[in-house]
């Protein structure tokens, strides 16, 4: 509540010296104004008071504009009073102006964008339409019904009034319209020297074409327009409505050259030469405003381009159609070996392997001819020392507006290590997809994707906000480019240690980057905007133009979703027997080891079992192995069923089973395996109509202190091997002799 009550005590602060200023201002322009009319006798083609109160109505809130206007129509009466004396007219025209600034104002908050209200030619028409044309109207209308002048009996003062809003509108409605302090500390620091010399040099250039030269508006013209071919809008209109001022003190002291041929149209008709003048050079000014922005644009996107290409982890390059190296990037020139003069010198096909270049050259005239939009393949380049690099290249097509190619965007990936490995992975896969065919082709349309997986670029401004996204960009964080853009970094990405984890600190932080590609996260999490994850590697790099200057920054982020579920998988596939997704050997003796470790020199606390099944080799031998598999599959349920929750039962080959009983007295062990011998022995399996009975022996050991895991083996399988020698079914405990 404290802080509330501050902040509305500093905003009416605010608001009452923005009221004083006001009222300075417009006591400033009325006075101008008035002194016009009292040395030319008549009412002068220039009001600057109700243009100015027409745009405190645009772009203040509501709750502001009574007291702001009320400082308005002070400095007017104020004006009026001190030039013409008291009288109730000081009040009434002030007020006429208001409501004449009031229609105009809103009539422009409907029309015009608050955050960019002269953005395009067309937005200055609509200005027009509004404030300069319908609202001069209304007020002279209310005026003349008012003062009670009809326009037909006193056209003159009609169309004055008009008149001279219309052009007070023009002089100084876009110098409103686009005042910001922020703009105007920019434009003198950057170019302040500039502005005063050109706004100096157009006055001198207006006095001299007034005075000496015969057709003056017609150099009028032509002066205004080069201020606004040369300056920003913002200062060429500034040098506008001084250049109306001061040819209006010059037509109303008469300081013009009387022997020119149209001073006397310049005496019945002033207000022509000023329309004529403003309104081309209005117009040039926007144009030439949408030239520079276009272009800023145009160079933005090369730069982006051209960054994104350069800072790509992998190599990326543009391809003449005769197969020239046109541009590459630094990551090609590291996989092959030559500089970025050497490769421009030579063409794709001599660096091709003679195996590969038949099918690359037949899809690169594929798609030169239309028959597909991109094609990828594995093939071999030549390096600059002779070895060969094996590379994933992804290749599109860039046409100009009538369809003829310019140029392929090549992508070469750098797979001469998974090339060397291919043996073992596909080892590891026959392995993960033996028991299931659809998961082989399943795992085999996942390699596929991770060898042509693409990557996210997004682009940044100076202030760390988006204003370039790729459609992979867009699909992995959820946010379409015309959504994100304007938007800060931080609310379109937001990436976490792992799934749940806290979140990556000062990675998107306000302010550009210096260029950084981070060592392997093995836990980075991309969260997108539809609640969709992906594990991500990313890199940062600073856009820079060619004069040195910081535009933004770039991000590369790459998918890793597959290889680390991949890396899972193979994982699990390294520590468990596939037949009965029980640990396999090797994850027990690990095991087995942790708890020999565990127990250091103090009394035994745990128990090592091995369990070997009897005449299981009968049912192999008469229903055949699958029925061996399925029985081993269901008699693993049965002895997981019989131990306690912290126990591990692991096959350890065959039909070899071993049992790891943690915390446990001997006692206890025998009374746990003897449960399991008999649910094993009682378990009944059935195959193609015919049922079949094993049974299990079971060889019992303590982990003494000072055990290796390799003697507890031992152990336990000479216990075991005692049990099957007494009789089968049986269990027995290694003792010491």
């Amino acid at each position: 509540m404290a802080t509330e009550t501050l902040v509305s005590v500093s905003r009416t602060r605010t608001t009452w010296l923005n009221a004083l200023q006001l009222a300075l201002l417009s006591f400033t322009l009325t006075l101008f104004c008035l002194e016009l009319i009292v040395v030319s006798g008549h009412i002068a083609p220039l009001w600057l008071s109700t243009p100015l109160m027409t745009i405190v109505v645009f772009r203040n809130p509501s709750r502001s504009l009574p007291l702001l206007l009320a400082g308005c129509v002070l400095g007017v009466s104020c004006a009026n009073a001190l030039l013409l004396g008291p009288a109730f007219s000081n009040v009434k025209f002030p007020l006429i102006n208001l409501a004449q600034a009031l229609f105009g104002g809103l009539l422009l908050r409907r029309l015009l964008d608050a955050e960019s209200p002269l953005g395009s030619l067309f937005d200055w028409a609509k200005m027009v339409f509004g404030a300069v044309l319908l609202a001069p109207m209304f007020g002279a209308l209310l005026a003349s019904w008012l003062l009670h002048i009809t326009p037909g009996g006193s056209p003159h003062y009609f169309i004055s009034w008009v008149v001279s809003e219309v052009i007070g509108m023009l002089a100084i409605g876009p110098v409103g319209l686009l005042w910001q302090r922020s703009t105007v500390k920019r434009l003198l620091a950057e170019r302040g020297l500039e502005i005063l010399l050109t706004g100096l040099a157009t006055l001198a250039l207006v006095w001299l074409a007034l005075r000496y030269v015969p057709w003056p508006f017609t150099m009028l013209v032509v002066i205004l327009f080069y201020s606004a071919v040369r300056l920003p809008r913002l200062a060429a209109f500034s040098v506008f409505l001084l250049a109306i001022a001061l040819v209006t003190l010059i037509l109303t002291f008469e300081l013009a050259g009387h022997d020119s041929p149209n001073s006397q149209l310049l005496k019945v008709t002033p207000w022509i030469p000023f329309l004529l003048a403003l309104i081309p050079a209005h117009m040039m000014t926007l144009v030439m405003h949408a030239f520079r922005a276009d272009r800023r644009g145009i160079i933005e996107s090369e730069a982006r381009f051209r960054h994104a290409m350069e800072f790509s982890a992998i190599g990326m390059a543009l391809v003449a159609p005769a197969g020239q190296w046109l541009q590459v990037n630094r990551a090609l020139c590291l996989l092959l070996g030559y500089s970025e003069a050497e490769l421009k010198q030579m063409t794709f096909q001599q660096l091709t392997h003679p195996d590969d270049l038949h099918a690359d050259v037949a899809q690169a005239h594929a798609l030169l001819a239309g028959e597909m939009q991109s094609y990828s393949q594995e093939k071999r380049y030549y390096r600059r020392d002779g070895e060969l690099v094996w590379a994933l290249l992804a290749v599109s097509l860039v046409r100009d507006e009538q369809g003829t190619p310019l140029y392929f965007i090549s992508q070469i990936e750098d797979i001469t290590a998974m090339k060397h490995t291919a043996g073992e992975n596909q080892r590891l896969m026959a392995r993960l997809t033996q028991a299931n065919e659809a998961l082989y082709h399943e795992k085999e349309r996942m390699h596929i994707t991770l060898n042509t997986i693409d990557e996210a670029v997004i682009g940044t401004d100076r202030e760390m906000r988006v204003n370039f996204m790729n459609p992979v960009a867009e699909e992995m964080s959820g946010w379409l480019q015309h959504q994100a853009t304007g938007k800060p970094l931080a609310e379109i990405l937001r990436i976490t240690r792992g799934s749940h984890g806290e979140e990556l600190e000062n990675l998107l932080q306000s302010g550009l980057p210096v260029a950084v590609t981070p060592l392997v996260e093995n836990d980075l999490v991309l969260h997108n905007r539809n609640d969709a994850q992906f594990a991500i590697h990313y890199s940062f790099s600073p856009l820079t133009t060619q004069q040195g200057d910081s535009i933004g920054s770039v991000m590369v982020i790459r998918d890793v979703s597959e290889s680390r579920e991949m890396i899972r998988r193979l994982s699990y596939s390294a520590s468990h027997d596939m037949l009965t997704r029980l640990p396999n050997r090797v994850s027990f003796e690990q095991q087995l080891g942790e708890l020999l470790q565990e127990n250091g020199d103090r009394p035994a606390r745990h128990v090592l079992a091995f369990i070997d099944l009897d005449r299981f080799k009968a049912v192999n031998d008469s229903a055949g192995h699958a029925a061996g598999d399925a029985l081993l599959r269901e008699l693993a349920i049965v002895m997981r069923l019989q131990l306690r929750t912290n126990d591990l039962l692991a096959r350890l080959g065959g039909d070899e089973f071993g049992v790891l009983l943690p915390e446990c007295e001997l006692a206890t062990a025998i009374g746990i395996i003897e449960r399991l011998v008999a649910a094993v022995q009682a378990h009944r399996f059935h195959w193609q109509n015919h049922s079949h009975q094993v049974g299990a022996s079971a060889g019992l050991t303590r982990l003494d202190p000072g055990f290796t895991a390799s003697e507890a083996m031992v152990h336990a399988d000479i216990a075991c091997y005692n049990a099957k020698h007494n009789g089968r079914g049986q269990l027995s405990v290694w003792q010491y002799l």
